[in-house]
């Protein structure tokens, strides 16, 4: 069972996108994934999800995202609108 709030007015991920981000949350794993909307949905989310963290003075964590993608741009946007960082 999933904690993660998942707004699915606009964008419904599959069960197992949700599932894999839970686990990935949870204990810190690797997910690999074959479209590139589902590891644009998962890196994204998980990024809102530890934002608190990013965030926290005393923890002094990052967070880097790394693309291979020409679209680099439309990711920073979505970061930008879908995360207060």
């Amino acid at each position: 069972m999933s904690l993660l709030l998942i707004d699915n007015k606009n964008f419904t991920p599959r069960d197992s996108e949700i599932e894999l981000l839970s686990h990935s949350k949870e204990r810190n794993i690797i997910i690999c994934l074959s479209s590139k909307s589902s590891k644009e949905f998962c890196a994204l989310k998980l990024i809102q999800e530890l934002s608190h963290e990013i965030r926290a003075k005393e923890n002094n964590k990052a967070t880097l995202y790394i693309t291979s993608s020409a679209s680099s741009s439309n990711v920073f946007n979505l970061m930008y609108y879908l995360t207060d960082l």
